[in-house]
């Protein structure tokens, strides 16, 4: 009985079949290549868009929607008169303001504005008058460190050298020929503030006030009399009636109406 015949394949030469292998490679390579060059492409797009979005500079203004950013106000800051010439006090005062200050604190030196006994300087540098209109204008509030012993690194805390020659004075403490002086140029600077109507109580800028000047720190060495003096600084403060605070620096037990600060 004849066998039908059967189709047998040879097989393929080692020619075709590295051809075969070389299109695979190539098909994958393409693939590949077409897969990173998407993903650039997206990378790109992205950083393109984002470039786009412009950033808001000084110039551009909040929109209605948006919320104010919170702002803190700072501590005082001195801004002294006499150590600068008056042309310089509204640029000095500007720049505390931008800076972010709130309220600007002056000391008045005794020994500055009463040189010799009696006869008073409050012109050119010497005008706090000025100096606190000034920051009024620029719409920041001031306080008021009167002492008038002062410190602030100044010749003899602010005091005049006359007072040291005043027979039987003794400073800072509860001797009469000093605080008949001290009441004295206290009370000077209290009412030219007043005439120009610069306490807060007045609708002026000054806030708070201080008297004497971290007297703390050494009323112990004067013992009972230390007691006594700085009542009497208190009881002089509330009878000047500025309608503000009065404080006085380092003095953990103020008395009424001083506020230790």
């Amino acid at each position: 009985m004849a066998v039908a015949p059967r189709s047998i394949e040879e097989p393929r030469s080692i020619k075709e079949e590295a051809r075969r292998k070389k299109h695979q490679e190539a098909s994958k390579n393409q693939e590949a290549s077409k897969k990173k060059q998407e993903g650039r492409s997206t990378k790109k797009h992205r950083r393109t868009k984002k470039a786009e979005v412009p950033r808001r500079t000084k110039k551009h203004q909040r929109s209605s929607n948006e919320e104010p950013r919170s702002k803190k106000a700072k501590a005082p800051r001195n801004i002294e008169e006499p150590r600068s010439i008056k042309e310089m006090w509204p640029g000095l005062i500007q720049k505390a303001k931008e800076g972010g200050l709130d309220a600007i604190e002056t000391y008045i030196f005794w020994n500055a504005h009463e040189p010799t006994k009696r006869e008073y300087n409050f012109n050119g540098n010497l005008d706090f008058i000025k100096f606190i209109k000034i920051v009024q204008d620029a719409g920041l509030f001031a306080i008021l460190r009167i002492g008038p012993y002062v410190c602030a690194e100044w010749n003899y805390g602010g005091f005049p050298v006359w007072l040291h020659q005043i027979p039987g004075v003794e400073m800072r403490t509860d001797n009469e020929v000093f605080k008949a002086e001290m009441q004295n140029f206290t009370t000077l600077i209290v009412n030219m503030v007043k005439n120009e109507r610069l306490f807060a109580s007045q609708g002026g800028p000054i806030i708070i006030a201080q008297i004497e000047n971290e007297y703390g720190n050494i009323m112990d060495k004067y013992g009972s009399t230390g007691k006594r003096y700085i009542q009497w600084c208190a009881n002089l403060a509330e009878t000047l009636n500025i309608g503000v605070p009065w404080i006085v620096c380092q003095q953990a037990d103020a008395p009424p109406p001083m506020v230790n600060a």
